[in-house]
């Protein structure tokens, strides 16, 4: 079955807002006064340019990197004027899911829509996201999952199949390639196998099951916003939870969720009873919490949570624009407390040989899609480590010496490497048991 497909040229329309470059600290636009381009957003996407995209409630979507504005509307070629969620793939090419069905874009002058008919019956699309092979995963409210190919629908997935509930809200593919939906229902995964597992609170240590939002942090732990507070899980057994009355996170279900240039996760809230918007920020050990009298101008929902390719954490809320917060430049640092790295490197693991795990480090020069996969002595590929976009900085990950199947290792020299777009680099290692 073949949905619709329709290809359309675009002229840009570019805009110059009347503000300056980023500036450390907290910052605010909205549509008086920043000629943003709705007060009401509901997603953000940030691409490898600098820039981030802004999808609104209403008046179609925006690129913005803080001083331009480039509108695009359904006359331009976009699908809908409401936007529920932005992604990107591999080749750059952006993508954006609507009530209408989604469409694509090549960021020069080409649209192309998929629209409701044969093959596309289900077109209320949350969330989607596309995979290293090119097909589309679209979630759906009410439907549950559809796989695209760009031209015939490869599978329909709902709770008959495992998913956890019908109606999904986020999306994502981890290190290893699994794709990931977050419903109302709890947190599914399908594997490479086809296979799908489902976590909730009956049978995990999930927090709560209707799941806002996730994020798969650079070590591996995918952080989950949920409407009982934010879960942190390893991807097999280990779950811990973060809430306010135990922890300090701020009150309000965990609408979104993001990791910054340093590692710190931001989650956003959904307005309380007193009617304030939090932003909790954890570094690892301890919570700062932000609301309108001390960071966070807002009044309304926060939405989406998203970080350039400076570091740059940009928050989007539903009825009061869109916020900034860059941090102080001696904040941004790598583990030599100096400037961020020069050039992207990948460094010897340690401990190297290793017996149970070992630590893989790397640097970033600028925001990249970042692969990082083990190899045998063969050069089969056996486990992915990373695959996800990462801003600037310096990062670790560890590999616990399992294949993708979580099956252990057999003693011998292995392979890693890093592939961000042109660059590649890889390192020898030594598991011993």
């Amino acid at each position: 079955m073949m949905p619709a497909k329709i290809t359309i040229l675009a002229i840009t329309i570019l805009i110059v807002g009347l503000v300056g470059p980023a500036a450390a600290g907290w910052k605010f636009y909205d549509s008086e006064n920043n000629d943003l381009i709705d007060n009401y957003i509901n997603t953000l996407h940030a691409d490898t340019s600098g820039s981030i995209w802004i999808g609104s409630n209403g008046s179609g979507v925006e690129k913005f990197d803080g001083t331009h504005h480039e509108p695009y509307t359904q006359l331009i070629g976009l699908i809908s004027n409401t936007i529920n969620d932005i992604t990107s793939d591999s080749s750059g090419t952006l993508w954006f899911a609507s009530f209408y069905g989604f469409c694509s874009f090549d960021g020069l002058i080409t649209w192309t829509q998929y629209v409701q008919g044969v093959g596309l019956e289900h077109v209320d699309i949350k969330t989607m996201v596309v995979d290293d092979s090119g097909f589309m995963w679209l979630g759906t409210f009410g439907a549950g999952v559809l796989k695209y190919d760009g031209d015939t629908t490869l599978a329909h997935y709902t709770v008959d199949s495992g998913l956890a509930d019908n109606s999904t809200l986020s999306s994502l593919i981890d290190a290893d390639g699994n794709v990931w939906f977050a419903t109302r229902g709890g947190v599914s995964k399908i594997d490479h196998d086809g296979i799908w597992t489902s976590y909730t609170q009956d049978n995990s240590g999930l927090k709560g099951d209707l799941v806002y939002a996730m994020v798969q942090d650079p070590s591996g732990y995918f952080w989950l916003g949920t409407d009982s507070g934010l879960s942190r899980f390893d991807g097999a057994a280990d779950w811990v939870n973060y809430t306010e009355a135990d922890d300090g996170l701020a009150p309000g279900a965990v609408m979104a969720v993001a990791v910054d240039s340093l590692g710190n996760i931001w989650a956003g809230h959904a307005w309380t009873q007193a009617f304030e918007v939090w932003i909790s920020v954890f570094d690892g050990a301890d919570w700062t919490t932000y609301n309108r009298y001390n960071g966070v101008g807002s009044n309304a929902n926060v939405t989406d949570i998203a970080v350039d390719t400076s570091g740059r954490v940009w928050i989007s809320t539903f009825g009061d624009g869109l916020t900034s917060f860059e941090h102080e430049a001696s904040d941004v640092t790598d583990d030599s407390h100096g400037n961020l790295p020069a050039t992207y490197k990948l460094s010897q693991n340690y401990p190297n040989p290793f017996n149970a795990s070992t630590k893989i480090k790397y640097s970033l020069s600028s925001r990249a899609h970042v692969d990082i996969s083990i190899y045998n002595i063969l050069g089969q590929n056996i486990r992915r480590l990373v695959n996800s976009e990462y801003a600037a900085g310096e990062y670790s990950v560890i590999w616990d010496g399992t294949d993708r199947n979580g099956n252990p290792a057999p003693s011998g020299i292995y392979f890693y490497e890093l592939k961000t777009g042109d660059f590649k680099e890889a390192r020898k290692m030594v598991l011993m048991k």
